[in-house]
């Protein structure tokens, strides 16, 4: 049920239960989380069960904030979001930090991507089906991704240069735009 939508809002239904009178109060249940607000959007707190995990996190918009797993494996944090923030997950090796964002961003997900910011000078993300970089960023792009058995390659150097190959996968590239 809606009242002057979105600012007043109950509602309950076997797998969920809400009620806001924004901005002053919000509270969201469902079988996989339970979240809070209070003076909307500036503080937040949430209970999140994902994965066979649970997560605790708050939020004090845009200072502070933190989140953890209750296993002790998890950690990540915030201050003056977005520009400062990172994270551990022991259980899975991934890693971020932004410090601050967006000039400087690490982040390594173990086995599948890593990528790695110094906006606007260098960048880089590789992963197992792709390859790229910046250079100067908007003005250097490089990639080389292979998808559905083909591999896609691109230089571009904005506004003089664009070279652009496909080919099959492990071959010569048998089209070519420059």
């Amino acid at each position: 049920t809606h009242v002057a939508w979105p600012l007043v809002a109950w509602g309950e239904s076997p797998t969920r239960h809400h009620f806001r009178v924004l901005p002053f109060w919000s509270e969201s249940d469902s079988p996989d989380r339970r979240s809070r607000t209070l003076l909307w959007p500036f503080v937040t707190w949430s209970v999140e069960e994902r994965g066979g995990r649970t997560f605790d996190s708050w939020f004090v918009f845009p200072l502070v904030g933190r989140r953890t797993s209750r296993d002790g494996d998890y950690s990540g944090w915030t201050a003056l979001w977005p520009f400062f923030d990172g994270s551990h997950d022991a259980k899975t090796g991934d890693e971020d930090l932004a410090a601050p964002w967006p000039f400087y961003k690490h982040h390594v997900r173990p086995g599948e991507s890593e990528s790695t910011w110094y906006w606007p000078a260098y960048g880089t993300y590789d992963s197992a089906t792709e390859h790229s970089a910046f250079y100067a960023w908007p003005i250097v792009w490089t990639s080389e991704e292979t998808r559905s058995g083909f591999t896609h390659r691109h230089r571009y150097v904005v506004p003089v240069w664009m070279d652009r190959s496909t080919g099959p996968a492990g071959a010569p590239a048998n089209d070519r735009e420059i």
